[in-house]
């Protein structure tokens, strides 16, 4: 997280938080971040659409389905232009960060591998980090620890 800080202040990085837009709104945000949901309220009104929307909202939270306009509203987001000049790395963000470590370390520095882990820690900046690579963007990289990393250090949120 320090890294990003100093990266942001010299123009080199721009944060990109992929929470819901809600989220992003009314939980704060990392100081001069960018919103590009990776997912967003369920949209429409087909059978489906709507089974989902009661039984999700049963659990007192709101239906969500993967946005198609990720890459077009990130490209917005970040000025409009081609993704293969975007010359500032791109730090993904979602609340929890995930992780691509498959090992625990004991308190001892003993090094194990974690079956809950076989694939990692999946999480929204992950995936987002996936499909902007996929869309010609290469410079991007994952804040480690998410934003409850950040919080946790007491960085600059708005």
């Amino acid at each position: 997280p320090q890294d990003v800080i100093e990266m942001v202040k010299e123009g080199n990085a721009v944060v990109v938080d992929v929470r819901p837009e809600g989220t992003f709104e009314k939980t704060g945000r990392i100081e001069g971040s960018v919103n590009v949901p990776l997912y967003r309220a369920v949209q429409g009104g087909s059978v489906f659409k709507t089974i989902k929307k009661i039984a999700v909202a049963a659990m007192a939270m709101e239906a969500t389905e993967r946005n198609p306009d990720f890459l077009e509203d990130a490209r917005r987001a970040l000025g409009g232009g081609d993704p293969s000049e975007e010359g500032r790395t791109l730090v993904v963000c979602c609340t929890i960060g995930g992780s691509m470590e498959t090992e625990v370390v004991s308190k001892r520095g003993k090094v194990f591998s974690d079956p809950e882990k076989a694939f990692g820690r999946e999480s929204r900046s992950l995936k987002a980090c996936y499909e902007l690579i996929q869309g010609d963007y290469t410079k991007v990289a994952h804040l480690r620890g998410g934003i409850a990393m950040w919080r946790h250090k007491e960085l600059p949120m708005e």
